[in-house]
């Protein structure tokens, strides 16, 4: 129960309306159209330079909600920074206040970025009239709970997160853990990179990590293009080793802010500048990292199957994941089988007709996100007749930076500055580097190549989605 002063509504606390409040009331309460309204008179938002606002939709956002509310599960691809997370975190609070007893699961790859949709769901909440907003009966950074029999729970994406849950909706943003932070020495651009996403690179600049590839067990690839981040600054590295079916003891360590590592016994982290291996770890320990200290909330045991390891890094310390980390022994990647199990987890939770909404930049053309995604856009049935959703069952929807009004080609060339060609693709057009199209050659001959490929040899507009000769 909350007090007058709370930032909630206090629940089961008996009102009197006005006919006009009513009304209001049952137009956000409509099973059809309530998202919409609700969204466009009720729904405040945070702007990053307009301050506190009324959300209003761009047109590419009322389809995004459409797509959402109209469809059991959907999956979008979005550039950055176009608004997904903000439309999503307006439904969610709508569905969480009017469909009783719903359980709604926000899951992020990082604990900051549940914290984040959840951040902007407790400012759209705190800024509802009572009218309109459910009595909360529990109400903290992590979950909301409402008088009407639902709630809102944030969590990281993990192979168990949702594990014995009802749910009724569910929103993941797609992503991978285990980051470094790398610097290209010739152009000084800084980036975050997965470990694997590194080997990949320096294995071949234009070539996916396929299964010929990854046969090679304890192969190592050299660099000279890149300096790694280093508690002491930007440090020159020889390059990564990949151990595939290593199957090596290892323990997943979660932090006390919902992160989390998973590391062989025999890796190294540091405690007040000494290192201290992974199997002596206990709960309650502060490992250094790049920040500050954090403090170990839990610790479990597993089996990890493939290894990928920094080597020769002046100083012999890393950050990943914001932690000091001692390279040169087995560091894990976390594999992408963990979206895969997360995923697999989840299912059953929904068969009970929950929902799901997936949205997400592309990162590879490998990983989950990527899987999903290519089922949802084979939309025929085994006769070849057109269908509303794909094969997995997912209704696919996709929109372009150019559709933000906001957004021209002076903006474009501002952003491609910025992040450099392969973020750009990857972050703005939604094309990772090494997601596969077909092009046609000259001879009539249609072959499928990376975009990192056809990138050497061609220029890819990704607002026309048309093909040029490349030239500066």
């Amino acid at each position: 129960m909350f007090d007058s002063s709370s930032l909630a509504k206090t629940p089961y606390k008996k009102e009197n309306w006005t006919a006009q409040q009513l009304t209001e009331f049952a137009l956000c309460a409509d099973p059809k159209t309530g998202p919409h309204y609700f969204m466009s008179n009720f729904f405040h938002i945070q702007h990053s330079t307009q301050g506190k606002m009324l959300y209003q939709p761009f047109e590419y956002q009322k389809k995004l909600i459409d797509t959402y509310h109209n469809y059991r599960f959907g999956i979008a691809m979005m550039p950055r920074q176009s608004g997904k997370s903000t439309s999503a975190a307006g439904y969610l609070l709508w569905y969480a206040m009017f469909v009783p007893d719903s359980t709604v699961l926000i899951a992020a790859h990082k604990f900051d970025g549940a914290q984040e949709i959840m951040t902007r769901v407790r400012f759209a909440y705190e800024l509802c009239p009572d009218h309109i907003r459910a009595g909360a009966t529990n109400y903290n950074k992590g979950s909301i709970e409402f008088e009407n029999g639902s709630r809102i729970v944030s969590a990281t994406t993990t192979e168990n997160t949702g594990r014995g849950m009802s749910i009724s909706l569910l929103y993941c943003l797609d992503g991978d853990t285990s980051v470094v932070n790398i610097r290209n020495k010739r152009t000084l651009l800084e980036e975050e990179i997965t470990l694997k996403n590194l080997y990949i690179r320096l294995v071949n600049p234009n070539q996916v990590l396929t299964d010929n590839l990854a046969i090679i067990n304890q192969h190592y690839v050299n660099n000279e293009d890149y300096e790694i981040l280093t508690p002491n600054g930007w440090r020159d590295f020889r390059g990564v080793i990949f151990n595939q079916h290593a199957n090596k003891h290892s323990k997943k360590i979660i932090f006390a802010d919902g992160t989390s590592i998973i590391a062989t016994n025999e890796h190294r982290f540091f405690i007040n500048g000494e290192e201290t291996q992974v199997a002596k770890l206990q709960i309650g320990d502060l490992l250094d990292s790049k920040k500050q200290t954090l403090r170990i909330a839990d610790i479990s045991d597993l089996i990890l199957e493939d290894t990928y390891e920094v080597f020769d890094a002046v100083g012999h310390v890393i950050i990943v994941n914001n932690i000091n980390s001692h390279q040169c022994d087995e560091f894990a990647f976390v594999r992408p089988t963990i979206a895969s199990e997360f995923w697999t987890s989840i299912a059953p939770t929904l068969a009970t007709g929950g929902k799901a909404i997936i949205t997400s930049t592309p990162n590879s053309d490998e990983d989950q996100f990527a899987l999903l995604w290519k089922g949802a856009n084979k939309m025929e049935d085994s006769h070849g007749n057109p269908q509303e959703v794909g094969i997995n069952g997912f209704r696919p929807y996709r929109s372009h930076w150019n559709e933000h009004p906001d957004r021209d080609e002076a903006w474009a060339a501002d952003m491609k500055a910025q992040l450099g060609e392969d973020r750009f693709l990857r972050e703005i057009c939604c094309l990772a580097g090494n997601s596969l199209v077909d092009i046609k050659l000259t001879t009539g001959e249609i072959r499928r190549v990376s975009i990192n490929q056809l990138e050497q040899m061609l220029f890819y507009d990704c607002e026309t989605r048309q093909i040029h000769k490349y030239s500066k």
